[in-house]
């Protein structure tokens, strides 16, 4: 968080206050003409407003907040202030428990998160919400947006989901339904839910039978899916959907990097996200490797989805949109240096030898440099000082 410097209060400066007051709330007061009452415009044809189109938000009664038990699963997700429309969709198909973090960066930004959710309890009681606010231009700290949101969970399942990716309306009811059977692997599995990318004018399908009938019309195809080349992203070839279609038992998803499906597990058996990752590139391919590491298995639900809806993105949010080659290639360079040393670091603090996935055994090490090291089967340390430490030169560790 970068936070604003002081400055003198002077009568100048404070008369520049007021007109960037004045100037402000003019600007609220259009935006929420134009977006709120629907003066849109689209090929000449005028869209309904967010107000007409879900009245019992701003008219409905008050939602009792839930009373949340621990053996429940919170839909945990993250957003900018100009997509609540997409948080409605979850609350509309997600009855249980949501916990959300929303990036602010302006003043209008906070004006708008304020409006928000102070009638959010209009829509669905159990909407915990949380702020992370920066001033500048900084790319969007997802990683660390994921995790304020966790931060706020209280169950001990979570479903962890970006806001534009929608559930089906009978995925909390399957997890519900099945509790007994998740609870007692949390600590050794990460359930995968297979994710569907639908036409940007179409409705994200309901249940298992609308996602087949679009499927079947080409309105859907799954998330990532060049459908001229028959093949997947890169980080979505650890599943062939095939076989998901017509099974309806669990199927074992074999790890191979970079994979990054969407999961709920355990809240406090999965590892946090690493907030160094931000905007773009390789923020979630960690996480899962991270999860495999550890010996997590991860298993794909049947009959159960969510759907990708389509979005416009902001430069400033994602580097790799923004048309700046030098930019983009600085970016790459920094995420492709910053994963290899999350790689190094998670396997070596589990004693794990990077290079070769081989463990080390318990015992003195000596580094080329002469540091004299010690594995005792939990952490490093520097037998000198006696400190935990990391072999940084892991490479010329001898006994």
């Amino acid at each position: 968080m970068i936070k604003p410097r002081r400055r003198s209060r002077s009568s100048g400066v404070l008369a520049l206050g007021a007109i960037l007051i004045v100037i402000v709330t003019a600007g609220l007061a259009i935006l929420y003409h134009t977006v709120l009452q629907g003066l849109w415009e689209q090929d000449g044809t005028r869209i309904k407003s967010f107000e007409e189109r879900y009245p019992e938000f701003f008219h409905g009664e008050p939602q009792p907040p839930l009373q949340h038990r621990y053996a429940e699963t919170t839909l945990c997700t993250h957003m900018s202030v100009d997509r609540f429309e997409r948080l409605y969709e979850h609350a509309r198909r997600w009855p249980g428990p949501i916990a959300v973090s929303v990036y602010v960066k302006t003043v209008a930004d906070m004006h708008k998160y304020e409006e928000v959710f102070k009638n959010v309890t209009y829509l669905h009681g159990g909407v915990n919400h949380t702020i992370v606010y920066s001033i500048g231009d900084d790319y969007y700290p997802i990683n660390e947006m994921r995790n304020a949101a966790w931060q706020l969970v209280q169950t001990e399942m979570i479903l962890l989901l970006d806001v534009d990716l929608i559930p089906d309306e009978g995925l909390y009811g399957f997890i519900a339904r099945n509790y007994e059977k998740f609870q007692p692997r949390l600590h050794s599995h990460a359930f995968v839910v297979p994710a569907f990318d639908v036409k940007a004018t179409l409705e994200p399908p309901r249940n298992y039978q609308e996602l087949m009938q679009m499927k079947g019309d080409g309105n859907v195809k799954p998330v990532l899916y060049d459908e001229e080349t028959g093949e997947y992203h890169p980080s979505h070839r650890c599943f062939k959907y095939e076989n998901w279609y017509t099974e309806t038992k669990e199927i074992d998803m074999k790890y191979r990097w970079p994979c990054e499906p969407y999961i709920f597990g355990g809240t406090e058996s999965m590892p946090r996200y690493d907030e160094r990752f931000t905007s773009y590139g390789n923020n979630k391919v960690v996480h899962i490797f991270h999860l495999a590491v550890l010996g997590f298995q991860l298993k794909v639900i049947p009959r159960h989805f969510i759907t990708h809806v389509s979005h416009s993105v902001d430069p400033t949010f994602n580097w790799h949109k923004n048309g700046d080659e030098d930019e983009k290639n600085r970016m790459a360079s920094s995420v492709a240096i910053l994963t290899k040393q999350f790689e190094y670091e998670l396997m070596t603090n589990l004693g794990i030898n990077y290079r070769t996935g081989k463990k080390f055994k318990k015992g003195s090490y000596i580094s080329g440099k002469g540091t004299k090291l010690e594995w005792n089967g939990e952490m490093w340390v520097d037998r000198k000082t006696g400190k935990p430490t990391l072999p940084y030169d892991i490479d010329t560790l001898s006994n």
